[in-house]
């Protein structure tokens, strides 16, 4: 102060003070010795730099997460504008739901006299049902079990679907709404930089790679069209890929673990839309004309990370009843437990769910990849591990 030096201790009549006691100053531009707002919290000598309170702030971390969450926000209002002017409406649906969806790879997690969604799904659909042709979700999902670098219990989703539209149409706003978000971060880029690579993500086409077509550029496996269980048991069985023996005749594991071993290598050129899934992969998604083993399904992935999943809905209630009970199948037979199906998204589905499409995106893993970030937790106010 003007060539003046002041202990804290002079400052403050000489209190009893000690190491990680908190002192807040007032600084003046008078000259005078600022003034004491504040001393200690409620429990004197607590405070520490490396501490619970500091973490959004520390300067090991660049930038650090204090930054990174404005960043999230200016992701979020992005987003959310995309679809304002493109006239959604944003529904606020329920967490908590009576039925959960019986997939055999999520974990609903059960609470009061529901279950945390895992997913708007069946919601917006119901929506659709009721009128509504363009709806959109942008809210927290639940999913037991999932922790680590791409995973959070607790995430947020971003899920829209356009009536009497095709899949096009909802890849287009997924291309659409990731460069939007990237202009609004930095304004005239047209690449993200991420585990030392440059992915550009203007000016290029993202391509549309069928699950086949992709086995065999990168994995140099060969299925045949109907992902028939030999040639997928033929495919899993190379030595070189190191999948058990005891998963190699279980078409589903299978190709699960090929697909593991697939997708670290997508989308580091330019983003990719891996299409033309297998239909046994698929739970509500509508199947290819003319192809009844595949499904019209395309999941986005960028630099390795799968960040959205999209398809045409299944409209008949029949098939998705039987589908629903194959899942429920599995589930018994990998002794996983049993969940309650949500009965009203079948009585809407006989009541009659128009054409159209949608399509469920990983907000968080957006946040990640847009800021550079390889691990959520850096774009969390909060991760599971520090609650």
């Amino acid at each position: 102060m003007k060539g003046e030096t002041h202990t804290v201790q002079g400052l403050l009549g000489d209190p009893a003070l000690a190491p990680g006691d908190l002192v807040v100053l007032d600084p003046t531009d008078s000259g005078a010795p600022p003034r004491v707002l504040r001393v200690g919290g409620p429990t004197r000598g607590a405070w520490d730099p490396e501490g619970d309170a500091l973490r959004w702030q520390r300067s090991t971390v660049s930038p650090n997460r204090m930054k990174l969450l404005w960043k999230r926000q200016t992701i979020l209002r992005t987003v959310r504008e995309y679809f304002y002017d493109q006239g959604f409406l944003e529904a606020q649906t329920p967490l908590l739901a009576r039925g959960a969806c019986p997939d055999v790879h999520l974990s609903p997690i059960q609470a009061a006299d529901g279950y945390l969604v895992t997913s708007t799904e069946y919601q917006i659909k119901r929506m659709i049902v009721g009128g509504f042709e363009k709806v959109f979700t942008l809210t927290q999902n639940f999913r037991g079990g999932d922790a680590g670098m791409h995973h959070n219990p607790e995430f947020t989703m971003l899920e829209w679907a356009r009536a009497f539209s095709p899949l096009e149409a909802i890849e287009n706003d997924a291309e659409a709404l990731v460069k939007r978000a990237l202009e609004a971060l930095d304004p005239g880029a047209e690449c993200i930089h991420y585990r030392g690579r440059t992915i550009r993500l203007s000016g290029v086409h993202w391509e549309r790679l069928s699950v086949r077509g992709a086995l065999s550029r990168y994995l140099r496996v060969d299925i045949d069209p109907e992902f028939s269980p030999t040639s997928i048991e033929k495919a899993a069985s190379r030595d070189d890929l190191g999948i058990e023996v005891r998963f190699r005749n279980d078409p589903h594991a299978a190709l699960t673990l090929l697909l593991d071993q697939l997708t670290p290598h997508l989308g580091f050129e330019a983003p990719v839309f891996l299409t033309d899934w297998p239909a046994f992969m698929t739970t509500s998604a509508s199947l290819t004309p003319g192809s009844p083993a595949l499904a019209e399904r395309s999941e986005l992935f960028i630099a390795g990370i799968e960040l959205s999943d999209g398809f045409p809905s299944l409209r008949d209630p029949a098939q998705q009843e039987d589908l629903f009970a194959r899942e429920l199948a599995r589930r018994e037979e990998a002794g996983l437990p049993s969940v309650p199906l949500d009965t009203r998204y079948v009585q809407a589905l006989h009541q009659g769910l128009p054409p159209g499409a949608g399509m469920a995106l990983g907000f968080d893993r957006l946040a990640m990849l847009l800021t550079g970030q390889e691990h959520i937790r850096s774009i969390l106010p909060f991760s599971w591990d520090e609650l």
